[in-house]
């Protein structure tokens, strides 16, 4: 339940509401949307005065049809899901039936740390990270993406450990049956590197930018869709060390999304060096491991939960643009290294990442808790 994303962009929600399905769980969404596409990239206080007055007619609404509703054995708040919390653990309460929230990531850290939100306001963080502490401990169970994340809710956010689950982001990106198609830019006999993402500094794009810079002559192309963050910052560095990339800053539906990723020869992570670049494995690395295309991405604890360095993902420092393009050299002199690691890491994808297998994670977990009493986590 809850005003949970569902639109294109963000996969968590619609991803795990398939592996339930896909594991024999019965869902019944309880859900109203509250934002509108692009209007969470604007500032955080603009964000909230328009989309507060749909947030709380969206709460009596939800309340309404949970009113009304059958019977459910459990409540799974969804990402993001802090401000829906109250409502949802009256109704959890009085139903007597365990709440499940999907923190997801951790919010405080995510906006005051990695983003720099905040950081004029004497003490916000700090506040922050309380408030979010609390909320936290009013869910029985938090599900989190990755074991560093379920590590960082432990000891900065105080739960307990087994009150804590890493379930997978998952690739909720549909595959369609339309042929592949090469990125925008790409030229015929040049390896194609592509990146998706919203310039956000985990992301670590400059790191992309110096390494195209590095390549300038060699036989490779650079394709980088989205926008955001820092993405004004990562033009000009681009303009400055006269880096040959091609920028796509339009919405790309998913559909075309999916033909580039399996049109591309390469698909780029992240690298940044903030704190949380260590802790998760963001959309764009499922994406391309169900369609086995070959993935280099800065060396995390996260990224080795998964994947296995030079078996099934290349990985590099983060930050260091010189050994990325050190990589991406030597896939363009030996092409054939990368059909080989983009079929291992389909093949971790088939194994781990499937919904089926990762809803019956969820089921277990779901099992698990309503066989015992509820208890704040």
């Amino acid at each position: 339940m809850g005003t949970y994303e569902l639109q294109e962009g963000y996969p968590r929600n619609r991803f795990l509401i398939g592996a339930l399905r896909a594991a024999g769980v019965e869902v019944v969404p309880c859900h109203r949307s509250i934002w509108r596409r692009g209007e969470r990239s604007r500032s955080v206080w603009r964000s909230a005065l328009a989309a507060g007055p749909r947030w709380w007619q969206a709460q009596l609404e939800i309340a309404r049809e949970l009113q009304l509703g059958g019977h459910f054995d459990a409540l799974v708040l969804g990402y993001p899901g802090y401000l829906d919390l109250p409502l949802a653990r009256r109704w959890a309460r009085r139903r007597d039936v365990p709440l499940i929230l999907d923190a997801f990531l951790p919010v405080a850290q995510t906006l005051c740390e990695d983003r720099g939100r905040f950081q004029r306001v004497p003490g916000f963080a700090r506040a922050f990270r309380a408030l979010e502490r609390r909320i936290l401990h009013g869910a029985d169970h938090v599900l989190v993406d990755t074991e560093a994340h379920r590590d960082y809710f432990v000891a900065a956010l105080g739960l307990a450990h087994e009150g804590v689950t890493a379930l997978p982001v998952g690739s909720a990106l549909p595959r369609g049956k339309e042929p592949a198609e090469r990125p925008p830019g790409s030229r015929p006999g040049r390896l194609s590197a592509l990146f998706v993402g919203t310039y956000v500094p985990l992301q670590g794009v400059k790191t992309i930018v110096e390494a195209a810079a590095a390549l300038r002559d060699q036989d490779i192309t650079f394709t980088l869709v989205g926008q955001g963050q820092d993405y004004s910052a990562v033009r000009a560095l681009a303009s400055e060390k006269r880096a040959s990339l091609t920028f796509v800053d339009d919405w790309v539906p998913e559909a075309e999304l999916d033909r580039w990723i399996r049109g591309a020869d390469v698909c780029l992570g992240i690298f940044g060096e903030t704190a949380k670049a260590r802790r998760v494995i963001p959309c764009k690395i499922y994406d391309a491991l169900v369609r086995g295309r070959p993935i280099v991405t800065a060396d995390t604890p996260a990224i080795r939960e998964l994947l296995v360095p030079g078996e099934s993902v290349s990985v590099v420092p983060a930050g260091d643009a010189m050994e990325l393009a050190g990589v991406l050299r030597r896939w363009i002199e030996r092409p054939e290294a990368l059909s080989r690691l983009g079929e291992a890491g389909r093949r971790i994808a088939e194994d781990k990442l499937r919904p089926a297998v990762v809803g019956r994670q969820f089921r277990t977990l779901v099992e698990r808790l309503c066989a015992t009493s509820t208890s704040a986590v």
